[in-house]
């Protein structure tokens, strides 16, 4: 009743606003210092924007200086044919780029869109990439060999293993195939693994010594390699088979943001990652002098929108 009273005695200084309002708000106070025309036009509606910026991405394939992003979105398509997903590769692409509004691609654009489109950077950082695969495949391949060679060597044949397993694995590996069964990985916990019980003494002897002279070293190296180290292998794998994808979302996001400054529009999407540069290194009495604002109490209603 009180609070009423208070509101109803001085009401020009009560104010019922949406937290977007309260947000453009703070933007247009601080436009010049993070780069925004003040009498900028807010667009709500940001798939209209994006399909503008996916036809002149396709309009303008045809250019010089687009040749990449031309590559980028041939080998996207034909990723596309080959998981038999829909050939319409303006859908996908429209798709794709919603990924553009959401706030974790927007705090990484400026330097993921610098990197993409500095070609010598780009050439160099693939090929590092690429052989980061091809070393790591041939380090397998090798080791899976060179055991496969020292059971030769002492006379182990597939059948002394249980179920030919311990050759049937390496031979797997050495051809290419980078996983490993449980099973594999016990031998290397212990020698008894390597034969059944039902196994002739004399075999299980030659195991047993082979076991300590090399055999564990070389099984405890290939289990390393397929279950810790390519780790590093596997994000190798994912960012070849991904680059084109974030090349050409950093085209359209190029595409979006010529399209904004042309036509004086900020999108609703961009908000937050305005507020956060204005925000930054900031105090918060500083912001509310800067928006004309003097706020005793507030209260936020609903508070569940993730803005």
């Amino acid at each position: 009743g009180k609070i009423l009273i208070h509101i109803l005695h001085d009401y020009s200084s009560f104010s019922i606003s949406t937290i977007d309002k309260f947000f453009q708000q703070v933007i247009r106070a601080f436009a010049r210092e993070i780069g925004v025309n003040g009498s900028y036009n807010l667009e709500l509606d940001t798939d209209t924007t994006l399909q503008q910026a996916v036809d002149n991405l396709f309009l303008g394939l045809s250019e010089e200086d687009n040749k990449l992003l031309l590559q980028w979105m041939t080998r996207f398509a034909e990723e596309r044919v080959e998981q038999s997903e829909s050939w319409n590769i303006r859908k996908n692409i429209t798709d794709l780029g919603k990924e553009i509004f959401k706030e974790n691609y927007q705090h990484k654009a400026d330097e993921t869109n610098a990197k993409l489109h500095n070609r010598e950077f780009l050439k160099q950082y693939l090929d590092k990439i690429r052989q980061v695969k091809n070393d790591f495949e041939k380090e397998v391949k090798n080791t899976a060999d060179e055991t496969l060679r020292l059971l030769e060597l002492h006379g182990m044949i597939p059948d002394y293993f249980p179920r030919q397993m311990m050759h049937k694995t390496l031979e797997s590996l050495r051809d290419g195939n980078l996983e490993i069964k449980g099973t594999f990985q016990k031998y290397a916990e212990d020698s008894s693994n390597c034969y059944t019980k039902t196994q002739k003494q004399s075999i299980k002897d030659s195991i047993d010594n082979l076991y300590q002279n090399g055999l564990k070293a070389h099984l405890d190296k290939i289990i390393s390699l397929v279950t810790i180290d390519i780790n590093r292998y596997n994000t190798a794998d994912i960012i070849l088979k991904h680059i084109d994808t974030l090349g050409i979302l950093s085209d359209l996001a190029v595409q979006i943001k010529k399209m904004t400054n042309e036509q004086n529009t900020m999108l609703i999407s961009d908000t937050n990652l305005l507020l956060n540069k204005i925000i930054d290194n900031s105090k918060t009495p500083f912001i509310y002098e800067r928006t004309g604002l003097n706020i005793d109490h507030f209260m936020i209603d609903e508070f569940q929108d993730t803005s």
